[in-house]
């Protein structure tokens, strides 16, 4: 399609064209565009996942390549640690290498609340490392069911240090975080310091002898004996009962989340 002399980009009709050859073309070229729609989204798709599996390689080289350069530092016991993401792949493999290379440590990664909630009621958990913010709001569920299940033990954003990710922990209380595009030691080394005074704090409350597992255990066994109690009042309860305790404990939830209300 030809603009003649007298037109402009600012006041031309895209309608109004000076030959039948011009309407021809313009009705070939929108079934040209149209035809080819399909092929263009499949190239912009494929790029798309290409440009992501070269981040995410990059990523896990980036990590990967920081084994030769660890600083040996001690736990003094076998530590599990969860790895949750549901982007950052490469990154998360490469910590997981990292870890299992490095020290006394085991380490799971999963994509989904589900996923993380089987591997915590399994065995304790004694840092839940959250790899890059969550595209999955859903997925951040599993810091309160971690916190409630594991008292003694930490939750860390390992994520790039920017607004989005200080609201994300904030939103979601995770109180800790190490940027991702530093040293990995840095994260061990916070994992250390959160873990001697952890420890420090599980001793003072409850005795020196205490465990992680056997407070989880009674966590749990408690969270259980709770739930089963709740049951049977609810069974013992009118149905007009049960409708006002459900609306005051959705009055109570909204006072907490809006800060009105606080929790002890």
């Amino acid at each position: 399609m030809v603009l003649y002399p007298n037109d402009s980009a600012s006041n031309f009709d895209i309608t109004d064209f000076r030959s039948s050859k011009d309407r021809i073309r313009f009705k070939l070229l929108t079934k040209y565009v149209e035809a080819m729609q399909p092929t263009i989204a499949s190239i912009v798709s494929n790029n798309s996942k290409s440009m992501h599996s070269l981040n995410n390689d990059a990523n896990y080289n980036r990590i990967r390549n920081q084994i030769d350069t660890i600083q040996p530092i001690i736990f003094g016991s076998p530590i599990n640690v969860l790895l949750l993401t549901d982007r950052l792949w490469g990154c998360a493999n490469g910590l997981k290498d990292y870890l299992l290379n490095s020290y006394d440590i085991t380490v799971d990664i999963v994509s989904s609340y589900d996923s993380a909630t089987q591997v915590i009621l399994t065995k304790p958990i004694d840092f839940l490392v959250v790899v890059g913010y969550l595209e999955n709001k859903n997925n951040y569920r599993t810091v309160e069911f971690f916190q409630r299940l594991n008292v003694y033990s930490s939750v860390i954003m390992y994520a790039m240090y920017d607004l989005h990710t200080i609201k994300e922990c904030s939103k979601y209380d995770i109180y800790h975080m190490c940027e991702r595009l530093d040293s990995t030691d840095m994260l061990v080394g916070l994992m250390r310091s959160l873990y001697e005074y952890e420890t420090q704090q599980m001793h003072k409350a409850a005795s020196p002898k205490a465990t992680r597992e056997q407070i989880r255990m009674d966590v749990l066994k408690d969270m259980v004996n709770r739930t089963n109690t709740e049951k049977k009042k609810e069974q013992l309860q009118t149905p007009d009962e049960q409708s006002q305790n459900r609306c005051m404990d959705g009055i109570v939830t909204l006072l907490r989340r809006f800060g009105i209300l606080s929790v002890y």
